[in-house]
């Protein structure tokens, strides 16, 4: 019963972060906090009425497992500080299955822990979530032409444009010599080649779009500035990993600082939310695929 309690409200919590984070590209840490409590203290309830600690215990390293990730992520700038604290409370939820959840759904987990599935499912439809979220950013700013055209300049001004044809035309005569392993790596090429090109256009549409300025009295805790501060051709501010802090920002105010650029991020939330709830519906997206 309380394994269910978990996840529904969990659940609800998720779904409620996820509109606040498209509403607002923020993420209260009421929620998140709340996702953490609710899932640590609910398993310690179950353990002391049961007298078998063994939930609590897996709650702990699910939560621990996730918080080490979630530092990860956040302090290389791929996710924000809600998106992974969402993650630890996630972790202590659900580390393994909820047994309540099989009366309803009968997801294809196979032998790999449900904590990895839910990991390899956001992962899986977060790159697709990211995908659709810049198409529709160059479908409303109608500007596909431009975007590519940047892209494909920039890729031909680089070096590793030299690099690609020499490894394709490599792979090329490989496959000729043995077609069997040669087109298998031909192929990989061409898949790295694309994803490459993917990764590429991502980034000149954060740059044309997600960067952008804004007045200092707009800034939040934890947004990312992408230039320094100067005043007076003095630094007074620098970039930092975490997002800037309160206290920067009040000092910004009192020095009268009116514009700062920053870099905006994408909503990851709702993927998150897809992600568990495929995972307990589905299962293993990768073992259904296969």
């Amino acid at each position: 019963m309380i394994g269910l309690i978990i996840s529904i409200t969990v659940l609800f919590l998720l779904i409620l972060a996820s509109y606040i984070d498209i509403k607002t590209k923020e993420v209260p840490n009421l929620i998140s906090y709340s996702i953490i409590a609710v899932s640590l203290g609910l398993n310690l309830l179950q353990s002391i009425i049961t007298k078998q600690f063994s939930n609590t215990f897996y709650s702990f390293i699910g939560f621990f497992v996730f918080f080490s990730l979630g530092l990860i992520l956040y302090y290389t700038k791929q996710w924000g500080g809600g998106d992974a604290k969402l993650l630890m409370g996630i972790g202590a939820a659900f580390i393994l299955f909820p047994k309540e959840l099989y009366k309803f759904f009968n997801p294809n987990i196979g032998n790999i822990p449900f904590i990895l599935t839910i990991l390899l499912n956001i992962f899986i439809i977060g790159s697709v979530y990211s995908i659709l979220w810049c198409i529709g950013l160059l479908i409303k700013n109608r500007s596909t032409k431009k975007i590519l055209k940047i892209t494909f300049k920039d890729i031909l001004e680089s070096k590793i444009t030299h690099v690609w044809v020499i490894l394709v035309s490599i792979t090329l005569i490989i496959a000729i010599i043995n077609k069997n392993f040669g087109v298998l790596l031909f192929f990989t090429t061409i898949l790295v080649s694309l994803t490459y090109l993917l990764i590429k256009i991502i980034k000149v549409i954060e740059k044309e779009y997600l960067i952008k300025q804004i007045p200092v009295s707009k800034l939040t805790e934890g947004d990312w500035l992408v230039k320094n501060v100067l005043l007076k051709q003095k630094i007074i501010y620098r970039p930092s990993n975490t997002g800037i802090s309160k206290e920067d920002i009040l000092k910004l105010k009192k020095l009268k600082i009116k514009n700062v650029t920053i870099k905006e991020g994408i909503p990851f939330v709702p993927a998150i939310t897809l992600g568990v709830i495929v995972s307990m519906v589905i299962g293993n997206l990768i073992l259904i695929i296969t």
